[in-house]
């Protein structure tokens, strides 16, 4: 399923976000969801005025995502040895009017200063598997916007609907996505 420009997921925001002219400028260039087997495969690119830095900065600033992103209602870390990060993180997912939180807890990898994956613990939380990798790319000659791109496969524990499951995930992605950009864009209007 494809979405275009905005269109009604990740965040139409991904959906969301209502502020000021600047903080309207976030549009998603590009959009895809797809089912196969269970397996769900997200691909966006969003453009945003905030510049890659700070864009960067706000993917590893973990306490902030609460205040940032429309979906997440909670983060921890995890106590676990490892190499890397691990974080738990709940969301608030609709399917259609039912509502529920679930769990993802990931190690987060930082492979540059501006691509990060965020691999998901198999079995751990609401998600069989997960994988996330986002890349920040500059935009020549404009400091002040920045290319987000954004690709995950996701197979989560609950059940969702078979037919419209991947119109669904789209649209939590365009609204998680459309409104964390924008609210980025608000943080750094205001600096």
């Amino acid at each position: 399923m494809k979405l275009n420009k905005r269109c009604g997921l990740l965040l139409s925001y991904l959906l969301l976000m209502t502020v000021a002219h600047s903080v309207h400028a976030a549009k998603i260039i590009n959009g895809n969801v797809d089912r196969k087997d269970g397996i769900f495969s997200v691909d966006y690119i969003a453009e945003v005025d905030v510049s890659p830095q700070v864009l960067a900065n706000a993917i590893l600033n973990y306490e902030e995502y609460v205040r940032l992103s429309p979906l997440v209602e909670d983060i921890s870390f995890s106590q676990a040895a490892t190499d890397f990060p691990r974080v738990n993180v709940k969301l608030r997912i609709c399917i259609l009017y039912l509502c529920r939180s679930v769990n993802k807890l990931t190690d987060v990898i930082v492979r540059s200063p501006r691509e990060f994956e965020f691999r998901g613990i198999d079995g751990e939380g609401d998600f069989k598997q997960s994988r996330e990798i986002t890349k920040i790319i500059d935009i020549d000659g404009n400091p002040s916007r920045a290319i987000f791109e954004y690709s995950a496969k996701l197979n989560p524990k609950f059940f969702v609907p078979p037919f419209i499951g991947s119109w669904i995930v789209g649209r939590q992605v365009t609204r998680e996505l459309m409104g964390t950009l924008r609210r980025l864009e608000e943080a750094q209007e205001q600096q």
